[in-house]
């Protein structure tokens, strides 16, 4: 029961500094959102380092940010 509280206390956090990265791209300020992606990194690290999540949906999730980030900081021309 322990483990499972800390889970699902672990992931509403990573889903509150994920939707502060997403307001965030959506002011245009990427440093702000650099700063919540690397809050939400420690975060889910500190999931991952308790083995609360999978190396997998580590991975995953913070791919997907800094793709969305990197995306939005650098668009590409046509």
């Amino acid at each position: 029961m322990y483990r499972e509280d800390l889970r699902t206390v672990g992931e509403q956090l990573l889903k509150v500094k994920e939707e502060l990265f997403e307001k965030a791209l959506q002011k245009e300020d990427y440093h702000e959102a650099e700063l919540w992606l690397c809050e939400y990194e420690g975060a889910a690290d500190m999931l991952r380092n308790l083995r609360l999540i999978s190396i997998e949906e580590y991975t995953g999730s913070k791919n997907a940010l800094f793709t969305r980030w990197l995306n939005a900081k650098y668009p590409k021309s046509c």
